[in-house]
């Protein structure tokens, strides 16, 4: 059941990078209202996320075993389980207009990285 979570945790994290790739071409009437600096500054952080994204779910997919078997793996799930609860912890707090669906999803994505990380080894 690790492995399989590992996974589904891999697919979801590219899904997402994929998402913020597309959406960042949305965005350009909307970056263009922002000074010239924080115009680069979040085109930059998007560009950091999209990467981390795909990256994370590429290792998850392809080494889901060696996630599953070691300490760094598991240590790696925890953090992204961390990272997606920030976020949560973020829309609730920062003004957005806070989907209770979306929130929802970002529950069950960090719980599909946090349960794996958390099992015991048999």
């Amino acid at each position: 059941m690790r492995k399989k979570m590992i996974l589904t945790g891999g697919v979801i994290l590219l899904l997402l990078g994929i998402f913020h790739a597309s959406d960042w071409f949305k965005w350009g009437r909307e970056l263009s209202k922002l000074h010239p600096e924080m115009n680069a500054l979040v085109q930059m952080l998007n560009l950091g996320i999209v990467t981390l994204l795909v990256g994370l779910g590429v290792i998850f997919i392809l080494f889901r075993n060696e996630v599953a078997t070691s300490r760094s793996g598991r240590a790696l799930l925890f953090l992204v389980a961390l990272f997606i609860a920030a976020q949560i912890v973020a829309a609730g707090i920062l003004p957005t207009d806070g989907n209770l669906l979306i929130t929802g999803g970002f529950t069950i994505c960090a719980l599909v990285f946090l349960i794996p990380a958390l099992m015991k080894e048999k």
